[in-house]
């Protein structure tokens, strides 16, 4: 059960990837048009000083049951920051719900020959 307090502990190393995608999933959610649950990639060249950045997923709103959101991160350590971190904001009445939020990185720089 992830809540705003719990997420964004973890950090993930991009170094000699290119390109990413983050993945966020659900349990069941139960919510009314104005409960949002958003999670916001965070970024730094430490990890000592991260900020927001605009690459988000939500869920909620007039969703319900089980969902999986997804937004693209491109150009990593390019227009990326080295270290990513995936932390959750929420408008609802329930400040908590059952999921999880993964960092899928992709075109690794030393790939093997075949």
């Amino acid at each position: 059960v992830v809540t705003t307090a719990t997420a964004g502990s973890l950090y993930v190393d991009t170094l000699g990837y290119h390109d990413g995608m983050l993945i966020v999933t659900t349990g069941a959610v139960t919510s009314t048009g104005t409960d949002l649950y958003t999670v916001t990639v965070w970024e730094g060249d430490v990890t000592s000083s991260m900020a927001a950045t605009t690459i988000t997923a939500a869920v909620g709103g007039t969703t319900a049951g089980s969902t999986v959101a997804v937004a693209r991160i491109s150009d990593l350590n390019v227009a990326r920051k080295r270290y990513l971190q995936a932390r959750l904001t929420m408008t609802a009445t329930t400040i908590s719900f059952a999921g999880s939020a993964t960092f899928a990185l992709t075109n690794k720089e030393s790939n093997p020959v075949n």
